[in-house]
């Protein structure tokens, strides 16, 4: 490596490029912790929330499937998503293009995070839905798996084209919720179509609280090497990272570095690993009260002249 100085490992091709991943923006807050078990004795702190200072946000609808879906199909699961969409509206008693309100059925509370069905589409014919939220009596997750059939039954169910390959797709489908008071969602990568609408209290995200910083490894910082390190990992309601949770997060459409310049990126990213025990924040906070929260973060090494 002798007269490599400078060099730079491009993880993305700007650190500003992903600024906007700080946030998770693929399931927001509210939704993030209305899925966790209600407590087994009295009230929860959420369960005092005060709607005083409510605020609209907007739900979507979006496919969840993984990169292994072909680009050919994924269209197709598009235009499924959207029939549904429409279909769930009409189960709201929507007016025209006025989003119809969630509640009294769906209330912020009764949000799922994850996936709530599971879909599963035949060439030939048929399509099986499996109902993925823990909580069985979860009115949104049973509503979108009776839209869901509502499509199919209209004739809008999955289209296969002569292009297509594959005897059969498995996707989910998952609501995705805007933050309070902001119609539109963050940029997922991928279509999301408006359903209702629900009054949610206010949210913070968490935010570092110490100054503290990952180590710059030695042999990098020796040559000059600079690059971005992305991860994701789970703040709990006291302000520290969930141990066993932190994980590279890697684009399959980034190229990885290789030789020389891939045992540097894997220095950086150790470091990282390493220094997110001792890492403390201020946590999520809805209507005040403290939750965990999903983050995803870039870690930036560069030498300063």
């Amino acid at each position: 490596m002798r007269g490599s100085a400078n060099r730079s490992i491009r993880i993305l091709s700007t650190l500003a490029a992903c600024a906007a991943c700080v946030a998770l923006p693929v399931h927001n807050l509210t939704a993030q912790m209305t899925s966790s078990s209600p407590a087994p004795v009295g009230r929860s702190c959420l369960d005092t929330v005060s709607m005083a200072h409510a605020l609209p946000s907007i739900v979507y609808i979006q496919v969840a499937s993984n990169d292994s879906v072909d680009s050919h199909i994924a269209p197709a699961l598009d235009i499924f998503a959207q029939s549904v969409a429409v279909q769930l509206r009409l189960m709201l008693h929507s007016r025209g293009d006025t989003l119809p309100p969630g509640e009294p059925a769906i209330t912020w509370r009764s949000m799922e995070s994850h996936t709530p069905i599971g879909v599963t589409a035949h060439r030939k014919g048929g399509t099986t839905y499996q109902l993925l939220t823990p909580r069985p009596d979860s009115v949104a997750a049973a509503m979108l798996l009776g839209a869901s059939r509502a499509a199919e039954d209209a004739g809008e169910g999955i289209t296969w084209m002569s292009d297509m390959p594959g005897d059969s797709v498995k996707f989910g489908l998952s609501f995705v919720q805007s933050k309070p008071g902001i119609v539109q969602l963050s940029d997922s990568g991928r279509p999301a179509f408006p359903v209702f609408s629900v009054m949610s209290p206010p949210e913070t995200s968490a935010r570092r609280t110490d100054r503290s910083h990952p180590l710059y490894p030695g042999q990098a910082r020796t040559f000059g090497v600079s690059g971005v390190v992305i991860v994701e990992f789970r703040v709990d309601s006291t302000g520290h990272v969930t141990p066993g949770t932190t994980k590279e997060v890697w684009n399959p459409k980034w190229q990885r570095p290789k030789g020389e310049l891939l045992g540097y990126y894997n220095q950086f990213l150790h470091s990282v690993l390493d220094w997110m025990p001792s890492a403390t924040f201020e946590p999520a906070r809805i209507g005040g009260c403290p939750v965990p929260q999903l983050v995803r973060e870039p870690f930036s090494f560069t030498i300063s002249h």
